[in-house]
């Protein structure tokens, strides 16, 4: 179930969650949903067949929005947005001291915030940067306990940059009960740091970002051969 920028709720069914969330927020799913973005993923179930999702679903549609906020409430699913920050084969984590994982910069996404609001004021807290948010990469769902207290979250992760920050140059944290730190970015360094969610560690294990003068000089040859085929030598237009 997501909530639409109108505040109206949509349901539906999936056999990928993460396929089909990208697909909605690109604005290539469903009719309803492609005029009243951004959406956030506020509530979901895993059944065990796909004619069950169906009466499921059926079921959830009948009911009246206050008992679908009330469903929402009790399940309760934490909305995070994270940053994949990688300069020069190396990925920006975060620790929370005497806890044994790490996870990507970004935290809890307020009520009327959107995900890259929620990037761009968690790390200005808690590092003091401005990051650039770009694009939308992964929905990831993660379920743990803590506590003997469940939780559900999902992830909302996000290429970023923070302009001025050099890759091996540790940020100081501007939170007491965080540390930031570069780690190489591939997947056995990522496991043996114990990144959560473990979902995230192939998902952005030898991400590269894209370099913006090697797209500037590809995009220049480009205009450059065009440029040749329309106007051949000696002719000047």
């Amino acid at each position: 179930m997501v909530k639409c920028s109108d505040g109206t709720l949509y349901s539906g069914i999936t056999n990928n969650l993460d396929n089909r969330f990208k697909k909605h927020s690109s604005g290539k799913g469903a009719r309803y949903t492609r005029s009243r973005l951004p959406l956030k993923l506020v509530y979901f179930e895993k059944l065990k067949d796909q004619i069950t999702a169906m009466r499921r679903e059926w079921q959830v549609k009948a009911y009246s929005r206050q008992k679908k906020e009330t469903l929402i409430t009790k399940k309760n699913v934490e909305q995070i947005a994270r940053a994949m920050i990688v300069k020069d084969g190396q990925i920006l984590a975060a620790h929370r001291i005497n806890a044994g994982n790490l996870f990507l910069p970004g935290g809890h996404i307020e009520n009327d915030e959107s995900p890259e609001e929620a990037i761009r004021r968690e790390l200005n807290e808690e590092l003091g940067l401005d990051c650039k948010p770009g694009k939308f990469r992964n929905l990831i769902p993660h379920s743990y306990r803590e506590k003997k207290t469940a939780h559900r979250e999902v992830n909302y992760l996000y290429e970023a940059e923070l302009p001025g920050l050099a890759a091996g140059s540790n940020p100081e944290s501007k939170e007491a009960h965080l540390e930031f730190f570069w780690v190489k970015n591939d997947l056995k360094e990522l496991k043996r740091n114990n990144l959560k969610p473990a979902l995230l560690r192939k998902l952005v294990s030898g991400y590269k970002p894209a370099k913006k003068a090697a797209k500037a000089r590809k995009n220049e040859k480009k205009r450059d051969q065009f440029t040749r085929s329309v106007y051949p030598a000696g002719r000047t237009g």
